[in-house]
């Protein structure tokens, strides 16, 4: 990640540690919402309740989680 020095000069890469796989299911259940939230909201996806769940949640469940 990028780091801003205190002192005015240009900024560091400094390294980061990865994601938990929680952290990262968390991630994409968000980014799907806010997703589906913007197309709905533009009438491009229809609004329909899934009885087997989110699709976000399906698909993490097929990687393992």
């Amino acid at each position: 990640m990028y780091v801003e020095a205190d002192d005015g000069s240009a900024p560091s890469v400094v390294p980061a540690a990865p994601p938990s796989s929680a952290e990262l299911y968390v991630l994409a259940e968000r980014v799907a919402l806010r997703a589906m939230t913007w197309l709905r909201k533009g009438g491009h996806a229809k609004v329909s309740v899934d009885p087997r769940g989110s699709g976000s949640a399906r698909l993490c469940g097929r990687l393992g989680h």
